[in-house]
């Protein structure tokens, strides 16, 4: 643009105001609101790109900084690219000048970089120490070392004591397959390699059928418990105390899940468990429409997944009121996010605890954009969606199936392209075979309407073509009455909705850890556990802490 001022004199005073004022725009608008640049580092490794490091440099040119980054690497041919991965929306008002120098982004400079191996903390390092133990045998005889390699290295893969035969038919497979010229790390390979493709270590050995119902033996247990807070194995504490027939007291049960959850593995409960529980593995599944949420990339995506998570840790790890996934006074974010939801003063990639500001409507799970998308179709809102999904997972009622040929939401009504999705369905509802789930299901999604993500601000107007928003389009009217008569407006409503129904909860948040720990979903019979469960929280200030610690010390956890 300057160039074209520049040749065309005439109106130069004009063409530089808008110059200007276009570039202030870009300053302060809240779309131009950037964070610090983001690079991505990916090694090529025999052809297969992968993914070792993305991160924030909110370093400067003056104070720049420096990173290390860990990674593995063979024989193979590699390679490691740098990239900028920090997402600039492309909107007609900018495309124009994103290529130019004086437009306001974040920029990254990369001075240098170095590869430096191999490191290692030891030599043979930890791993290769843990199968192939110190020992005087291999020089004086060397099947007897590899059967104590075994028996050893069995155990752990197996999660249980391994029988004489068994360890036998892999010291047979041992020499059979000994070639004179390998050396004892190249020849032990095949038996271990058998030890991992055995059944005995793939899967977990319980008995399924009805009339095999019995008490798990005490390494059972240390596999089922170790599964349920860490998916990983057990660890050697847990095996000695299955070898000491110390796993059937509850007080040590107690101990172990104390030590547990204060374990870094336990991070795999929360991400899996939240996972499943708040479907957090659809994120991205359906993104929203690019033209129409272009503040919507993969750094946001990737926080909003990390938002869920960090909340139910913390809620898990600070031991305060399960209540608070339904309504809390904080949200847990990081400066990506919190710029999105117009949290201020967040700063850096790592997810904290933060008070939330007046005026900004979140605090609990179902605002979390997260979920707010994973029930969202990525050109609007859907109540449908979101009534349902808080039915199932927030206070555990199935709104049943839809009849067969129950059809769209009126499509040929007069006007109904100007209509909201709430008028759309109150049509919808005209029809008897359509009302009997949508007056169960659309009270609790028709609040969301005036927080519609990815948007982090309020929506006052439905929306038409594609949800854009339209001077004269019909105001949002995010009232809601619920079948048993209760009226309430917006997300608080809804949140002290949900919070007066805390009977609801608990027992849909209990009967969820139930069905994640026991891998299995549950049956009317498990319903009294579930209700016990309950009353122990309410007993134990709610927490999901005494919620876990009951489940992994019940009947239906030590029994298959």
């Amino acid at each position: 643009m300057l160039d074209q001022i520049e040749k065309n004199p005439k109106g130069e005073k004009y063409h530089r105001e808008a110059f200007e004022r276009d570039l202030e725009h870009f300053r302060t608008a809240q779309m131009y609101d950037f964070g610090p640049p983001r690079l991505k580092l990916i090694k090529n490794l025999g052809g297969q790109p992968e993914v070792i490091a993305e991160f924030d440099v909110p370093d400067s040119v003056e104070e720049p900084g420096t990173y290390e980054i860990r990674t593995r690497f063979t024989t193979e041919k590699a390679g490691v690219t740098i990239q900028y991965a920090y997402s600039i929306p492309r909107e007609l008002e900018n495309f124009w000048m994103q290529s130019g120098d004086t437009f306001a982004r974040p920029e990254l400079w990369v001075d240098w970089f170095e590869i430096e191996g191999p490191v290692y903390d030891a030599w043979p390092p930890a791993s290769h120490q843990e199968i192939l133990i110190s020992s005087e045998t291999p020089n004086q005889d060397e099947v007897g070392y590899v059967r104590e390699v075994l028996q050893r290295f069995m155990r752990r893969a197996y999660r249980r004591p391994v029988t004489e035969a068994e360890v036998q038919a892999k010291v047979d497979l041992f020499v059979t397959h000994r070639d004179p010229e390998e050396t004892l790390e190249q020849a032990i390979k095949t038996p271990l390699i058998a030890v991992l493709c055995s059944p005995h270590f793939l899967y977990l050995s319980e008995p399924s059928a009805p009339q095999d119902r019995r008490e798990l033996t005490q390494f059972e247990l240390a596999s089922r418990l170790s599964y349920f807070l860490w998916s990983s194995m057990p660890d050697e504490s847990l095996l000695q105390l299955a070898e000491q027939g110390k796993l059937d007291s509850p007080d040590v049960i107690h101990q172990q899940v104390e030590r547990m959850l204060a374990d870094s593995k336990s991070e795999q409960f929360v991400k899996n468990f939240a996972g499943q529980w708040l479907g957090l593995r659809e994120v991205g599944a359906n993104p929203p429409a690019a033209d129409l949420y272009p503040k919507y990339d993969r750094h946001l995506e990737t926080s909003i997944v990390g938002e869920s998570e960090a909340f139910f840790a913390e809620v898990l790890r600070s031991r305060e009121s399960a209540m608070n996934l339904v309504k809390s006074d904080f949200a847990v974010v990081n400066e990506r996010l919190a710029r999105y939801y117009g949290i201020p003063n967040v700063r850096g990639d790592a997810f904290r605890r933060v008070p939330l500001p007046e005026g900004v409507p979140r605090g609990g799970v179902v605002t979390q954009a997260s979920v707010l998308t994973i029930t969202s179709n990525g050109t609007r809102t859907s109540p449908v969606k979101r009534g349902t999904w808080i039915l199932k997972n927030i206070l555990g009622t199935d709104p049943g199936l839809p009849v067969a040929n129950a059809g769209d939401i009126a499509p040929k009504v007069p006007g109904i392209d100007k209509a909201t999705v709430r008028q759309r369905l109150e049509i919808h509802r005209e029809l008897p075979q359509c009302a009997r789930c949508h007056s169960k299901i659309d009270p609790w999604g028709s609040h969301s309407k005036t927080s519609t993500p990815p948007a982090n601000t309020a929506r006052r107007r439905g929306s038409a073509y594609k949800g854009r928003i339209g001077q004269n389009d019909p105001l949002i009217d995010a009232s809601a009455v619920l079948p048993d008569g209760t009226e309430f407006v917006g997300v608080e409503g809804l949140q002290n909705a949900l919070v007066e129904r805390e009977e609801l909860f608990l027992n849909c948040l209990a009967g969820k850890v139930f069905t994640y720990a026991l891998g299995r979903e549950l049956g009317i019979a498990d319903q009294v556990q579930v209700q016990a469960a309950v009353k122990h929280m309410q007993e134990h200030d709610r927490t999901v802490s005494s919620l876990i610690q009951f489940v992994a010390t019940s009947e239906l956890f030590r029994h298959r």
